[in-house]
């Protein structure tokens, strides 16, 4: 999954490089959750309903003219599935036990675009799906 995070502004930076500068941030990381809790949350997260029209990302497979793919089946197939999970996480942390339609809109993006590669003619054509 790809979350686009931003640059610093130039104050941002220079708080962050004056922060660390003796420093490693790495060195402070404490867990905050273990193993056992994040398999228990996958658990739950697993039991969250999707209705069978939700099950695929077709509508992305069918955009073939603003999109280059060469994928193989099993790969297309394992990108559904981390969809599917994601969705059905999503859902799981709002308190949900189904996956809404809006869930699978909304990750669809981050879950996806660093796999889509424009073609030539969709980026002339300004359809390009992310810069960042």
């Amino acid at each position: 999954m790809r979350v686009a995070l931003g640059y610093p502004n130039e104050n941002d930076e220079r708080a962050i490089l004056r922060r660390f500068r003796a420093t490693n941030p790495l060195d402070e990381l404490v867990p905050v959750v273990g193993a056992d809790e994040i398999l228990a949350l996958q658990k739950i997260a697993r039991q969250v309903f999707v209705h069978s029209r939700r099950r695929g990302i077709h509508r992305a497979r069918d955009a073939r003219d603003a999109r280059r793919q060469g994928d193989s089946t099993r790969r297309e197939s394992a990108r559904s599935l981390a969809l599917y999970h994601t969705a059905q996480a999503l859902a799981a942390m709002h308190g949900r036990e189904y996956v809404l339609p809006d869930d699978v809109k909304r990750l669809i993006q981050p879950a996806l675009e660093h796999r889509i590669i424009a073609t030539s003619q969709s980026r002339v054509r300004g359809r390009v799906v992310s810069e960042s």
